[in-house]
């Protein structure tokens, strides 16, 4: 069993632009994700993502963190949160998306400009987990995991690649022994 602990765990929202930001109109959103993250939570949906078991560790609080563990239940991850009270955090990333937690339960998107990779290093690393817990080669490991993580780099936001999506770029890596 792999367990993963997330020390800052998220509820991440992307809104995907109608067309690049312009300061002082209005700007149409045309899709909108919400994905559960932080670093722990992404290496667990790369886990589950390709099939493989992993418990999700870590603190959370008020409404967003049982709206946390309800999405990593839906989500099929088994997870054991301890629910602790938190303070007021800002973050500016660098996606270039700011954040403001208001409190503990009220997170608001002040601003996000799309298309990242943010997750995609996460990804490598579920990808790598899995694959060692499945006994594969140092070869194919390294192959697995550079195409989970390519795979997620091409979603928007922080989507995690399918089993299928990794293997599309799998089939198209090459190794080469230096």
């Amino acid at each position: 069993m792999i367990i993963t602990i997330t020390l800052n765990p998220a509820i991440d929202r992307t809104l995907v632009l109608e067309a690049p930001v312009e300061l002082s109109t209005v700007n149409s959103v045309v899709k909108s994700y919400v994905e559960v993250g932080g670093r722990g939570i992404n290496v667990s949906r790369a886990i589950r993502a390709i099939g493989g078991e992993c418990v999700a560790l870590g603190f959370t609080a008020g409404n967003n963190g049982r709206s946390l563990k309800n999405a990593l239940t839906a989500l099929g991850i088994t997870h054991d949160f301890t629910d602790v009270t938190l303070g007021i955090a800002v973050t500016v990333d660098e996606q270039r998306t700011a954040g403001l937690f208001d409190d503990a339960d009220d997170f608001q998107v002040l601003l996000f400009l799309h298309q990242s990779a943010v997750g995609s290093g996460d990804a490598m690393v579920g990808a790598i987990a899995h694959a060692y817990s499945q006994g594969m080669s140092y070869e194919e490991t390294a192959k697995f995991a550079v195409a989970m993580g390519t795979a997620s780099a091409k979603l928007p936001g922080t989507q995690m690649a399918t089993m299928k999506e990794a293997y599309e770029v799998y089939e198209t890596l090459k190794v080469y022994t230096l």
